[in-house]
């Protein structure tokens, strides 16, 4: 017996975004007031599931973007020597990432005190309180992938974002505003009839489910990755007339498309890498497959 419409339903709705905006706002206005000088440049924004709408209720962690876009780092490898040459002329950089994370990071413990400010590999980790939420902060610069160029000097690139992971040195490159870009798009109603996004959710419930339950852990499963997974339904489930029938055929979907291997050409939502493979920002067919047992297992029980 599949899961009941009205419990579907309920998993479709969006979370309290009430307690996101003040966080957000709280940690903006925070960096905003350090005493900058007049060339620094820098962009604030969500990302993660308040950024995309698709966060549900229990969510607490808020993602928070600081992109510094005085500098950037690229890829040139599409380019040829026409395009190499425009690109070297742009000469060093004034300033680097270490130095505005640093003085990120002063104001961030000035503001928030030293005992909730925790310096992450990653991010930086703001504990919450009873007016805001706890909040990971991304302190990164811009990242240019560059097109081919066949001989322009007009340079075009898709923009993203880049950082280091101080544990192991790798650098983590991602592209939030194309992933966001591109679930608008998924959502729009002659696509999907408005139906990506709150299917989504349903499938971040149904995990929330099953780790609650002990049935998976909580990494089995990357939330980043299942709203990858969904985005790589075909547009058609989501005009389904039902939550049951959307489902269904997504998940009829996921099941043939692992069987024929059609799921190695699955990409991220920012369509700039493949979703399943060895890389450390890609999700295993094994898990995957595995969470996907699972789902279909709860559905059917």
């Amino acid at each position: 017996m599949p899961i009941i419409e009205s419990q579907l339903s309920t998993w479709a709705n969006q979370g309290s975004i009430k307690m996101s905006s003040k966080t957000y706002e709280s940690v903006k206005n925070c960096i905003d007031s350090i005493n900058w000088k007049p060339d620094i440049t820098y962009d604030i924004y969500l990302q993660g599931s308040y950024k995309n709408s698709t966060n549900i209720y229990g969510n607490s962690d808020v993602d928070i973007v600081v992109e510094f876009t005085k500098i950037f780092s690229s890829s040139t490898s599409n380019l040829d020597d026409i395009g190499k040459e425009v690109h070297n002329a742009l000469g060093p950089a004034k300033y680097t990432l270490e130095d505005f994370k640093a003085s990120i990071v002063k104001k961030l413990e000035s503001n928030y005190g030293k005992g909730n400010v925790d310096i992450g590999s990653k991010a930086i980790k703001i504990a919450g309180n009873l007016s805001r939420l706890d909040a990971d902060v991304v302190v990164c610069n811009t990242y240019k992938k560059y097109h081919k160029n066949y001989g322009s000097r007009n340079l075009k690139a898709t923009k993203g974002i880049i950082f280091t992971d101080s544990d192991n040195g790798d650098r983590i490159i991602n592209y939030p505003k194309v992933h966001y870009d591109n679930g608008i798009n998924k959502n729009e109603h002659k696509r999907t009839n408005g139906n990506y996004k709150s299917t989504v959710r349903i499938f971040r419930n149904i995990k929330a489910s099953l780790v609650n339950s002990g049935i998976i852990g909580s990494g089995l499963a990357p939330s980043y990755f299942v709203e990858c997974l969904i985005y790589n339904g075909k547009d058609e489930c989501f005009r389904q007339s039902s939550y049951q029938q959307r489902v269904l055929c997504l998940l009829k979907q996921f099941v043939n498309d692992f069987k024929d291997n059609s799921v190695d050409n699955y990409v991220c939502q920012n369509e700039q890498r493949y979703l399943f493979g060895t890389g450390k920002q890609q999700w295993s067919k094994s898990e995957a497959k595995n969470f996907l047992a699972e789902v279909i297992k709860l559905w059917e029980n």
